[in-house]
């Protein structure tokens, strides 16, 4: 038993080490490969094949001298196993080190282990295909290894060489090759888009047409949900979509409303000279009184829960500085399928995040409301100059208690300089109307049927802080034009059903979202095979004048993301980044609460700074992308129409799992019984 017990032993750190070189070699990819081309991209996708099937014929030439073919499959199986267990553990380890993070990139192409909120929480386990690898490999392999030494006799379970076992094991060995030539061949004649797939007679949507409904949808104003522009908005949009998709339904969902009325920041309101200071309102934080509150002000550096202890901030008003989370281009492509820049024009490019300040608001705001202040004003560093200060964020819909207010980098450096001379008051307004229950948000949909009820989901959110030429006209102008084209094909002609949605709480924490996925997940959505939510397109402003780097998010099916890698580069789509839903950006989308819950999602979308301000005009639309985008999608639904449901739904693990164990693993062990062999003693072989 020890002697077993150490082979085992030096067989499982052997195939350890294997298996960490196999996970190196993704990371060295997206640090030094080209990340724009297509073939990397496709060696991305599927490479989750690649590490159980070369470790199970690594162990096929290692291990040929086992006594019969239960112990010999035993251990081929373990050396599967153990690349399931290290990308579970490297998973696992992911926020401890980026240097984790990027070993773990097989596994996060593959579906990753957790799927979290763009803020952090978890919301479900996806490391199932990592457990059932360990389960049946690792475990179903000691156990097959156990048995067959236990079961061992005197021929070991092989074919005896009395008769011409030469034949079956050259077949086997062919068989191997074959497949090992044909994978690969396969994967790039299913992944390979085809182009062009327009129905005749029937108009693409022009530039001139999807920017028409752009400026529609903008000239509506602001859409925060529950105002009486929302509402106006919800109207003509659904009047829109009954011109040309009829029926159209509309379904309601009731959030608590939140609107200024006013707010005010003045520094010294009781000294000779009041000093009124520009600011902007933390929306959905709490209401001061009409006069509103004065108080002395305590800067509290970050908020770091050190700076809260080191000062009594009851009944007073903190100053708090929030500093940018910058995201650059090099970073992002790390973790990307793909990062399609073929002119490096995104290289090198890094800049604000814009919901980056409000990530560390989370993590203050509740020792704010704990420590007892009455107010909080936060310092927006980094901030660029746009116009006038019109942050509106965060947009989660949830009522705070202290009322708070943004300011610029200069303005907070005035008060920090101001503090330093002595005690300072503050005079901060923020009036609002507050109704619990009292706001109303719609979802918008039409449903184009097709031959089947299986149905993609084509979706944006047509809410927005301000008439928000990017946030989000661009998405609803881009799902119009789409609704447009394909209302216009014969029924017999869609394969597969279609519904249009827009939904209308975004920008309240999407309890609309939620609702839609609680009324409809017996019925639409479990017939859907995709969620395809267009978001933001915009350009690079102020950086510069070229597109806004572009995310878009896969539930981890190869064929899909393989189907739009090659319509990225056919369409040259620049600065576009594939990614998985489990990056650490997770889905920050509308699409988000579907992906969270386990639905599949394609979900493309930006993040300009100004993304929340109102320096988000029509000028920030790129034109020149948006028939590009158009004809993608197009091509796009009409590709995934070629696969049958089955080829949409599956993961690279299971995939992987299911090639490892019926195919591969039946012809080692032919391979292994009827290999021609000199008179070998019985010794169990390392």
């Amino acid at each position: 038993m020890a002697l077993h017990l150490r082979r085992l032993l030096l067989q499982f750190l052997a195939f350890l080490l294997i298996s960490l070189f196999f996970s190196i070699i993704p990371a060295l990819l997206a640090a030094f490969g080209n990340t724009s081309s297509y073939a990397q991209a496709l060696f991305n996708i599927w490479y989750g094949l690649l590490p159980p099937i070369a470790l199970l014929l690594l162990a096929y030439l290692l291990y040929r001298k086992e006594p019969n073919w239960l112990a010999f499959l035993g251990r081929a199986w373990m050396a599967v196993g153990t690349w399931f267990l290290l990308q579970l553990v490297l998973e696992s380890l992911t926020t401890v080190s980026p240097l984790l993070s990027l070993l773990s990139l097989p596994a996060k192409f593959a579906g990753g282990l957790l799927v979290r909120h763009p803020v952090g929480y978890v919301a479900y386990f996806s490391g199932w295909g990592l457990v059932s690898g360990i389960i049946v490999f690792l475990l179903g392999g000691l156990a097959l290894y156990i048995f067959g030494y236990r079961l061992r006799s005197e021929n070991g379970g092989r074919i005896t060489n009395n008769g011409n076992t030469k034949p079956a094991f050259v077949v086997s060995t062919v068989l191997l090759v074959a497949l090992l030539v044909a994978i690969p061949l396969s994967i790039y004649a299913i992944s390979k888009p085809t182009t062009g797939n327009f129905v005749a007679g029937v108009a693409v949507p022009s530039e001139d047409e999807i920017y028409s409904h752009i400026e529609d949808v903008y000239g509506f104003g602001p859409r925060r949900p529950g105002s009486a522009s929302y509402h106006e908005a919800a109207a003509e949009l659904t009047a829109w979509f009954k011109c040309f998709a009829s029926p159209v339904t509309v379904e309601s969902t009731t959030f608590d409303y939140w609107e200024e009325k006013k707010w005010r920041l003045v520094m010294e309101p009781s000294g000779d000279k009041p000093t009124e200071v520009e600011c902007f309102f933390w929306p959905y934080s709490g209401q001061t009184p009409p006069e509103g509150i004065t108080a002395p002000l305590v800067y509290l550096g970050y908020g770091a829960e050190a700076d809260f202890q080191a000062a009594d901030i009851t009944g007073k008003v903190v100053l708090i500085s929030l500093a940018p989370i910058n995201i650059g281009w090099n970073e992002l492509k790390l973790f990307s399928y793909m990062a399609y820049d073929p002119e490096n024009l995104a290289a090198g490019r890094s800049q604000p995040y814009p919901i980056g300040w409000i990530l560390h608001l989370f993590n203050i705001y509740p020792r704010v409301e704990q420590a007892g202040a009455i107010g909080a004003v936060y310092i927006l560093e980094d901030y660029p100059d746009m116009g006038p200060l019109t942050y509106y964020a965060p947009y989660d819909g949830k009522i705070r208690s202290v009322p708070s207010l943004y300011i610029r980098e200069e303005d907070g450096e005035m008060f920090k300089n101001r503090l330093k001379e002595g005690p300072l008051e503050v005079n901060l307004v923020l009036d609002a109307t507050i109704a619990k229950d009292g706001g109303e948000a719609s979802n918008i949909y039409a449903i184009l049927p097709g031959k089947t009820d299986r149905n993609f989901i084509i979706s944006s959110h047509f809410d927005s802080p301000w008439p928000s030429g990017v946030e989000d006209s661009s998405g609803v102008g881009m799902v119009l034009a789409l609704a447009r084209y394909y209302a216009q094909i014969p029924l017999e002609e869609r394969q597969r059903t279609m519904v249009f949605m827009l939904t209308g709480s975004h920008f309240v924490g999407e309890p609309s979202n939620d609702d839609f996925i609680e009324r409809h997940k017996e019925g639409i959505l479990s017939d859907n095979l995709f969620t395809l939510c267009i978001e933001h397109i915009a350009d690079n402003w102020p950086y510069s004048d070229y597109v806004e780097a572009r995310g878009v998010f896969f539930k981890e099916n190869p064929v899909a993301i393989s189907l739009y890698a090659g319509l990225v580069q056919h369409y040259g789509l620049y600065s576009t980044l594939l990614f998985p839903t489990v990056t650490p950006l997770g889905v920050p989308t509308d699409a988000g609460p579907l992906s969270r819950e386990g639905f599949p999602v394609v979900s493309y979308i930006s993040g300009p700074v100004y993304l929340f301000d109102a320096a988000d005009t029509l000028d920030r639309v790129p034109r020149d992308q948006l028939v590009p985008l158009a004809k993608l999608y197009i091509d796009y639904i009409e590709n995934l129409n070629r696969y049958p449901d089955f080829m949409l739904r599956f993961n690279i693990n299971a995939l992987a799992r299911l090639l490892t164990t019926f195919v591969f693993s039946p012809l080692v062990i032919i391979g292994f019984v009827t290999r021609p062999r000199k008179q070998e003693n019985d010794l169990w072989s390392l």
